[in-house]
């Protein structure tokens, strides 16, 4: 198991640090699980409890739309930590942070146990500003590798219904990104399918979405031997998404978009507005849609997060 923090969450922890009083700072960690991996995207500062009720918290859980990943807590002491962690917490995640005189942060990142009394089983905890905000443009070498890899997986897979397993060495290639594999037959859209968020190793999630994309796309049946050899193949490697309080922070052709409302989510890509020229509006409209909401959700409520992706094709 690991856990991602992105930047905007680490430097509200930071900030947090600067505050006096912190033997009593806790908090609330907001994100998605994906697998075996949380990804912490924000934290929510509370009173020196976590939560005053079960009732409370569920009301809180509700309120961030069951996206409470676990708790964060300031220099805790073992009688805190038994004190705060109630059993309805199994699975959730527990950071532990302590700072020095200096300011300088250190933090432990737990998944919570029960057996007759509460564990606290360590993890790794990574910091995914590097490996997701910023990291470096794939080469042309690499993205010729990646869409090597799609087509070979796909073809594998039409011949043997078993997904190609693969070792690649190239570090960048090994770092965990969110992707997405098209397909255009012709010039048409034959299927698209991806992970948004960091699940697995760039090229391992790219042999899986590209198998996905040919044979589970539910718009489409699946992908025939001899229609692979007319298809095109697009990969899109995503950053992790942000939310935005403006939709003017949204930019055409640069962010793609997911909208979100209670259960309801939809993705588009960077490119699908430019592809049928659309505006703003008319994006967002397709947003909730997607999610399979009302066309003017974006304008009641409706949660809009943006990411960037680097697109590049055969």
């Amino acid at each position: 198991m690991d856990a991602y923090i992105t930047r905007e969450a680490y430097r509200f922890i930071e900030a947090l640090s600067l505050i006096s009083s912190l033997s009593s700072k806790n908090g609330l960690l907001i994100g998605n699980k994906v697998g075996n991996r949380y990804f912490i995207q924000k934290v929510f500062p509370s009173l020196p409890k976590f939560y005053s009720s079960l009732k409370s918290f569920f009301e809180i859980d509700r309120l961030f739309e069951g996206k409470i990943l676990g708790f964060f807590s300031f220099n805790p002491t073992p009688e805190k930590k038994k004190r705060i962690l109630a059993p309805f917490a199994h699975s959730k995640l527990f950071l532990e942070i302590h700072s020095s005189p200096k300011g300088k942060l250190r933090m432990k990142a737990y998944v919570i146990e029960y057996e007759r009394d509460f564990i606290l089983s360590p993890i790794n905890l990574l910091n995914s500003i590097k490996e997701h905000e910023e990291m470096k443009s794939l080469n042309e070498e690499q993205k010729k590798i990646l869409l090597n890899l799609a087509r070979q997986a796909i073809e594998h897979y039409l011949k043997t219904e078993e997904p190609l397993k693969i070792e690649v060495k190239d570090e960048q290639l090994r770092q965990m990104r969110g992707a997405f594999v098209t397909l255009k037959f012709e010039g048409e859209l034959r299927g698209c399918i991806g992970y948004p968020l960091p699940y697995k190793p760039l090229y391992e999630t790219v042999i899986e979405v590209a198998i996905s994309a040919a044979t589970q796309d539910f718009r489409f049946k699946p992908l025939s031997l001899d229609e692979l050899e007319k298809t095109k193949i697009e990969i899109s490697v995503l950053t992790l998404p942000k939310t935005v309080k403006n939709i003017k922070e949204i930019k055409i052709g640069e962010h793609g978009i997911i909208v979100s409302k209670g259960p309801n989510r939809g993705l588009l890509l960077p490119q699908v507005p430019l592809e049928w020229g659309w505006d703003l509006e008319t994006f967002l409209r397709h947003g909730c849609l997607k999610a399979g909401l009302d066309e003017d959700e974006w304008k009641k409520g409706a949660k809009i997060e943006i990411f960037s992706a680097e697109v590049f094709s055969e």
